[in-house]
């Protein structure tokens, strides 16, 4: 099977998702709009290491798709693409955001601007 195949595969079988009578169908956009707009917002404010913000992150996609008809496996084949995004944005943020004493972007600004100069990085220390 072809790319274009594939993509039409995958187009057609939406496609027959949306005809699907449903809970959701029924319920109106600007409504499903608001709501999404707010799951957003709401997950955004918690804490990353919130366990309450994590359980809410896999609730709303459950309870979206059992109210659609959609299978569970389907919705998390499709989350898996979005995968290498959030594991970029999680590795960045903890270089970036790390507190003192642990491994941040300035520790390894540091190792690069030192051994750029051919010093060691003790020696670099005994200098200090």
């Amino acid at each position: 099977m072809g790319a274009l195949e594939k993509a039409l595969t995958e187009l057609n079988e939406v496609e027959r998702m949306a005809c699907t009578g449903s809970r959701m169908h029924s319920i109106d956009p600007r409504a499903k709009l608001i709501v999404t707009v707010i799951y957003i917002v709401v997950v955004l404010s918690f804490a990353l290491d919130s366990p309450a913000g994590i359980i809410l992150f896999w609730v709303f996609p459950i309870i979206v798709s059992a109210m659609s008809g959609i299978s569970y496996n389907a919705v998390f084949v499709k989350s898996l693409y979005t995968l290498p995004f959030i594991m970029f944005i999680g590795i960045f943020l903890f270089l970036l955001l790390a507190g003192p004493g642990k491994i941040s972007l300035d520790y390894f600004i540091s190792i690069f601007l030192i051994s750029q100069h051919g010093k060691d990085e003790s020696e670099e220390l005994d200098e200090v």
